[in-house]
């Protein structure tokens, strides 16, 4: 992927996280090219959104290959894996959007929220998390945590620095077994 489309890319996660209606001369302006230059990439809304939805699965999943390579421990992969994600939650807050409009789970993220549950399964043998909370909800409670983020930063309700500290605290204060972490 160039350049160009990466500013395409990521104009179109922060303009439909705030407008998901807004129109592809709004996510051109903000990526700095011409309507034609976008059309170039994604000839229609619809590719844009394939795209979009293509490269925050492989963001996911690039979160969560570095969180393995960089710690040992699974606790502390999920860690990674949070606060990472948390920086980024204009992206999640476009995914939440398109889960809204499609009402089907994209098959593109069924492999990466495979690899979350596999993570957060790991935690709970090494006895983290509590064991009568479902991974199914878990895996919720980090999508709203996600979205939290991004309002917060998009609001400005809390210093860019705190949130991913902030996520993580809040994720770990329901989940985790009392005193674990």
């Amino acid at each position: 992927m160039n350049k160009t489309q990466r500013n395409i890319l990521n104009a179109a996660f922060e303009v439909l996280a705030q407008d998901f209606s807004a129109p592809l001369e709004k996510i051109a302006e903000r990526a700095g090219v011409t309507r034609a230059t976008l059309h170039r990439y994604y000839n229609s809304r619809e590719a844009l959104m394939e795209g979009a939805s293509i490269e925050l699965c492989r963001l996911t999943k690039a979160v969560i290959d570095e969180a393995a390579a960089s710690h040992d421990a699974p606790v502390q992969q999920l860690k990674a894996v949070v606060m990472k994600s948390a920086e980024l939650g204009n992206h999640y807050h476009f995914l939440m959007h398109a889960m809204e409009h499609d009402n089907q789970h994209d098959p593109k993220f069924q492999k990466v929220e495979q690899q979350l549950a596999d993570l957060i399964d790991a935690v709970r043998q090494a006895g983290y998390v509590r064991p009568d909370v479902p991974t199914p909800w878990i895996i919720q409670v980090y999508y709203g945590i996600m979205a939290a983020s991004w309002r917060v930063l998009r609001d400005g309700g809390v210093a860019p620095k705190q949130i991913p500290d902030l996520a993580w605290q809040t994720f770990t204060s329901g989940l985790f077994v009392d005193g674990r972490y």
